[in-house]
């Protein structure tokens, strides 16, 4: 485990909770898959060995990574081919692998599982993707310094956009939000004026 700390440039991690084919359901094997972002691949670890158990070969530079909220399907970006890839986290496969309107960032996926949104690096827009149909079905154009890594998590495919995004994250919702600005105090930490 030492020896793989340092390897791996880490910039994307995701806890899934499945279940072995044929296990009960008390008999759940709770996982960690970590993003290789200078390779070609995500390490699957096994958290109640901490042990890696598997690896997915997923293209040069897997970055941002996300799962639904019953854990079965677990999403990754892949800025080498700028695809989203849907992988079955029971058999560790991929599903499908859509093509995305530029170099990828981060992946949020909506609470239902149907949609992905993905942040494209220069330009200003957030890809949504229909995960059943495959294919992106909106470009949402978003305003944010050139610096700010953004994510986010669409509601729906609707003609809504994001608003100015300094953070990290905005929600894209029929009734548009701002992202939550961090208290005074941790502005202040990084040298942040109000």
């Amino acid at each position: 485990m030492r020896k793989l700390i340092p390897c791996l440039a880490v910039l994307g991690l995701a806890l899934v909770l499945t279940t072995a084919a044929g296990a009960d359901r008390k008999e759940a094997v709770p996982k960690l898959y970590v993003t290789n972002s200078a390779g070609d691949n995500i390490h699957i670890i096994d958290l109640g060995s901490f042990k890696v158990i598997g690896e997915i070969r997923t293209g040069e530079h897997p970055h941002g990574a996300a799962v639904s909220a019953d854990g079965r399907r677990f999403f990754t970006t892949v800025e080498g081919d700028q695809t989203l890839l849907v992988i079955d986290s029971a058999s560790d496969r991929i599903l499908q692998s859509i093509k995305l309107s530029g170099l990828p960032n981060q992946c949020a996926v909506t609470p239902d599982g149907k949609f992905v949104g993905v942040p494209i690096r220069g330009g200003d827009s957030v890809d949504i993707v229909d995960v059943t149909a495959g294919r992106i079905v909106k470009n949402l154009p978003v305003k944010a310094p050139p610096s700010s890594h953004r994510s986010a998590t669409p509601r729906s495919p609707g003609k809504d956009t994001c608003p100015s995004a300094s953070q990290a994250s905005c929600r894209c919702e029929p009734r548009v939000r701002r992202a939550a600005t961090p208290p005074e105090s941790d502005r202040a930490a990084r040298g942040e004026r109000s």
